[in-house]
């Protein structure tokens, strides 16, 4: 209920619209037109009768990149950022898998583990960075693919939380997803859209667009074309690289116990 009031407070009110919120963990509502029935993602009853939604997740997203700080002795988040901008896309040969917590959906596996693919004598901190900045990107566009399958197109991609203020992250984000993002000026949060909704019950406001009078962009990030061709080689590859690897990482898992 906290997320779903969230999205209204972000804007997220019409048939499509998408809130993706980016925090410690990734959190996805969409609002559909109809209950669908799905096994990668996970259907529901939105906020008044009539009203449909498909909510997603992701168990890590800042949270690996909290644990990324530590391993580089708390490296500042602009440190950080220099980092990622020295490396290509695709890191001259390495991929991650972002499951550092298991993963939700749309893999619903609690002993998925993060992993790094293709090291080498050659590569650096700033390669393996990148690659873990670009595999939450995949994460996330896998999360919106399924989503999109189960009923209807995303209409307007809506991204709020803690990790918005990371402008490179985002910019990856959009290339990988191929989608424009939409990044509000102020983050209300979930009061917010508590108080509204109880505003909208008792009639001092006549709709849930109504909303849309206080919602203001700060900006858009949209996808750069050439480079988003160039991420889809790689996240062909980034749903191979699961597939391949889980029987072993879910054995690993069971040793450890």
């Amino acid at each position: 209920a906290d997320a779903a009031s969230e999205a209204v407070s972000s804007g997220v009110v019409e048939n499509g619209d998408l809130m993706i919120m980016l925090g410690t963990s990734a959190f996805f509502i969409q609002i559909v037109n109809k209950f669908v029935r799905s096994i990668k993602v996970w259907p529901t009853v939105y906020l008044k009768p009539g009203m449909y939604a498909i909510a997603a997740a992701m168990s890590s997203c800042g949270a690996i990149i909290s644990w990324l700080r530590e391993l580089l002795e708390s490296y500042t988040f602009d440190q950080i950022d220099e980092m990622v901008e020295k490396s290509p896309i695709g890191n001259e040969g390495i991929l991650a898998l972002p499951y550092f917590s298991g993963e939700r959906t749309p893999i619903n596996d609690p002993t998925a583990r993060g992993s790094i693919l293709g090291l080498s004598l050659y590569h650096k901190k700033e390669h393996i960075t990148r690659a873990i900045f670009e595999s939450i990107a995949y994460g996330i566009r896998d999360n919106l693919e399924n989503i999109e399958k189960a009923c209807m197109p995303i209409r307007r991609n809506i991204v709020i939380g803690g990790v918005t203020k990371n402008r490179n992250l985002m910019q990856i984000i959009s290339n990988v997803t191929k989608k424009e993002l939409f990044i509000p000026k102020i983050n209300y949060g979930a009061c917010f859209g508590n108080a509204f909704l109880a505003g909208l019950g008792v009639g001092v406001f006549q709709s849930m667009g109504d909303i849309l009078n206080w919602v203001r962009w700060e900006k858009s990030i949209k996808p750069q074309a050439e480079k988003s061709s160039e991420y889809d080689k790689y996240y062909k590859l980034y749903k191979k690289f699961y597939k391949a690897t889980s029987d072993i990482v879910h054995e690993l898992v069971d040793l450890s116990k």
